[in-house]
């Protein structure tokens, strides 16, 4: 399918969507105008970890960066940036069977670090953005920026992340997987 791109996602030669985190993006899906997204929302207990993920869909080739500002709450508070562990989302081609065929699909496998990705035109790259809220964090809506770049192009994404008014409890025992 052939993405639709408005005049501004063309003079800055990509757009930004988001989709739920549980959704798998292969690296040619096509964004729908449904899938853009303006800024990225996550809410949390102190204490926890979580994820927030996006994906940059390539109108011309470019090599990007991706960054987190600090994030600023209640009577000025902060989330430092260095509680966003930014990652790029690695595919390989994989074959398995399927029924009596072997079925050759192209999947996510991987988060990877990155300085800088490069993502060719008409693909995507989906981002993984993995926080921690701080445990001694006031309880409230935290906002800042997800800073996307490419070449002379910037685009600041809005990110709000709200801390919950209470704490979960602490196993009563070792949980392991």
């Amino acid at each position: 399918a052939e993405v639709k791109a408005n005049d501004a996602e063309k003079a800055q030669g990509f757009l930004v969507f988001s989709k739920s985190i549980t959704t798998l993006i292969k690296p040619d899906y096509a964004p729908t105008a449904e899938d853009r997204c303006a800024a990225l929302n996550a809410e949390d207990c102190r204490g926890q970890y979580g994820p927030v993920s996006f994906s940059i869909f390539a109108l011309q080739k470019g090599e990007f960066t991706v960054s987190v500002t600090d994030l600023t709450g209640p009577n000025g508070a902060k989330i430092p940036s260095k509680n966003f562990d930014i990652r790029a989302v690695r595919y390989i081609k994989a074959t398995a069977k399927k029924g009596k065929e072997n079925v050759t699909e192209v999947i996510p496998v991987l988060l990877e670090s990155f300085d800088k990705r490069s993502v060719a035109e008409k693909r995507l790259q989906q981002f993984w953005i993995t926080y921690y809220v701080p445990k001694d964090a006031a309880a409230g809506t935290y906002q800042g920026e997800v800073q996307i770049s490419s070449g002379e192009k910037r685009l600041a994404l809005p990110l709000k992340l709200n801390a919950f008014t209470f704490d979960l409890s602490a196993a009563g025992v070792n949980l392991y997987i």
